[in-house]
């Protein structure tokens, strides 16, 4: 079974850049999708506590692999930096607020928006990466 936090752990422990999982971005996407749900009207039904607890944690488990590849992203410009350096804020402050006394969905729902804000974030900048043309070496006189 998946377990992102798990994974998160590993890639600390381990502390190579070059043995970094991959981000899961189709899981992730459907999490998002499963909190936020489509477009209408109110929240979507989120089933039981223990689904919450479920969600919630697969929710924050993937926040901090977002982070970590955030952390870990180069190339970006000055402007998108600084975007970066106040969304992964943001992304933190609602991944370690404290539980008691919000209402459940409402964390979820939080958590699900600052996870769709850092994945953007990241594919944005996996675009400019792949569309950048290569460097090419100064030719010599």
């Amino acid at each position: 079974m998946y377990d992102p936090v798990a994974l998160a752990a590993d890639d600390r422990r381990q502390g190579s850049a070059e043995k970094v999982r991959p981000l899961p971005q189709d899981l992730i996407r459907r999490t998002i999708r499963t909190v936020l749900g489509k477009l209408r009207l109110g929240r979507p039904d989120l089933g039981s506590e223990e689904q919450h607890a479920h969600l919630a944690g697969l929710l924050r488990g993937q926040m901090h692999l977002l982070l970590r590849d955030l952390d870990r992203a180069d190339g970006m410009s000055r402007k998108t930096c600084e975007t970066a350096d106040w969304v992964a804020g943001r992304a933190r402050e609602a991944l370690y607020a404290p539980l008691a006394g919000v209402w459940q969905p409402d964390r979820l729902h939080d958590l699900a928006v600052w996870s769709r804000a850092l994945l953007i974030l990241l594919e944005q900048q996996a675009a400019q990466h792949a569309a950048a043309p290569p460097l090419r070496p100064r030719p010599r006189e």
